[in-house]
């Protein structure tokens, strides 16, 4: 069967990360919708006709609408991508369920009032939702989680991490990642405020988990460059997570050559992750899950989730001087 799409907010993730129309991975929902063969985009939706139109430029013949309800009672899709701002996610969203879509690909953050979002599962029942929170879908992501629940590297000691722009559209994957990999979050706590917004801010935070490793995380301020790290350390070794999630180095514990004393860390694997193919194996997965009681591999419940970290964080932040 093919699957009729449509995109909500026609910006960079939309289709403007893609320079030009993919041939193997896809860095927008757009892209992934093109290369998965199940899918079908048909229409867009965006306040600005200008936005729309370059859209159609570079993405080639879909219907444009300004008027969410109109697009869908026409066109009939049963995916819809949620790529506006993040302010409109709520009401973009029940505005979908109202008209009975079958699926939904949301970008995160869900929204910025966690009492919204709490509001949205049952807004979504029957419905397969997926949240993009991408690096869920980097296999070798997923390959790691395998061998961090097997204890191939013994067991987690702490994380430290480093991010730039605010915490809760950047740092929020990787609050994300670490909560898949570690479990719950017992307890998150604001070390220090860099500069404060009022719905994402700039933060030194840290973390601490039900399955016994604390993460401390560090926000870089005024970089002109994007930066995003994670180095975990466990009993028997190290994963450093560096590039944004592009490459990961795994160390093992090894006896010093020279002394024969002591143990260090030694490289034993340098690669590039699977992050290129991430967009297009969310799609696929969201399609695989449609009509049955499978959840995609980041489900509305986890995003509900990482949004409960952020306002958690959030809360302290407005309390603070």
């Amino acid at each position: 069967m093919k699957y009729k799409t449509a995109i909500i907010g026609c910006g960079n993730i939309a289709g403007g990360y893609d320079r030009q129309i993919p041939k193997e991975w896809a860095f927008t929902h757009a892209g992934a919708y093109h290369l998965c063969e199940q899918t079908d985009l048909v229409a867009v939706h965006d306040v600005d006709p200008a936005a729309m139109e370059r859209f159609r430029q570079k993405w080639g013949p879909v219907a444009c609408y300004r008027d969410i309800r109109e697009m869908i009672a026409k066109e009939q899709p049963h995916i819809v991508s949620i790529c506006s701002p993040t302010e409109t996610h709520a009401k973009v969203f029940q505005t979908i369920c109202e008209q009975d879509v079958p699926a939904i690909f949301c970008e995160k953050p869900l929204s910025y009032h966690l009492q919204d979002a709490l509001k949205m599962p049952d807004i979504a029942v029957g419905r397969t939702v997926a949240v993009n929170y991408f690096r869920r879908w980097n296999v070798t992501f997923q390959n790691l989680k395998t061998k961090i629940d097997a204890r191939q590297y013994g067991e987690p000691v702490k994380i430290v991490a480093y991010y730039t722009k605010g915490f809760v559209h950047n740092a929020s994957h990787l609050i994300d990642q670490l909560i898949w990999f570690f479990g719950p979050v017992q307890k998150a706590r604001v070390m220090k405020i860099w500069w404060k917004d009022p719905n994402d801010a700039g933060i030194d935070f840290e973390l601490e988990f039900a399955s016994s490793p604390t993460a401390h995380i560090f926000h870089m301020k005024g970089l002109e460059y994007n930066f995003f790290e994670a180095d975990l350390f466990f009993s028997k070794g190290r994963v450093l997570l560096g590039q944004r999630g592009q490459e990961m180095i795994e160390f093992d514990s090894s006896l010093e050559p020279h002394y024969g004393q002591f143990f260090i860390l030694k490289e034993r694997n340098r690669r590039e992750t699977d992050w290129k193919n991430c967009m297009k194996a969310a799609v696929d997965d969201l399609v695989a899950c449609m009509g049955t009681k499978k959840k995609p591999k980041c489900s509305l419940q986890d995003a509900v989730g990482t949004l409960e970290v952020c306002t958690s964080l959030q809360s302290q932040i407005q309390t603070q001087n």
